[in-house]
């Protein structure tokens, strides 16, 4: 389904697919940061510890 088809299909104005999108937004960008934060903290953990730090 093409975005255009999709704002066509909910509504003149579009606002609640906008508004669907930013939900996704609001719940994707902090999953994702503390996915990276926690990856990247991990590596570093398990690298130290092969240093024998």
């Amino acid at each position: 389904m093409t975005l255009a088809v999709a704002v066509l299909l909910h509504g003149e104005d579009g606002m609640d697919f906008i508004y669907f999108l930013s939900a996704l937004l609001i719940v994707a960008l902090p999953l994702t940061v503390f996915s990276v934060l926690t990856y990247l903290v991990t590596k570093g953990y398990f690298k130290r510890e092969k240093k024998g730090g």
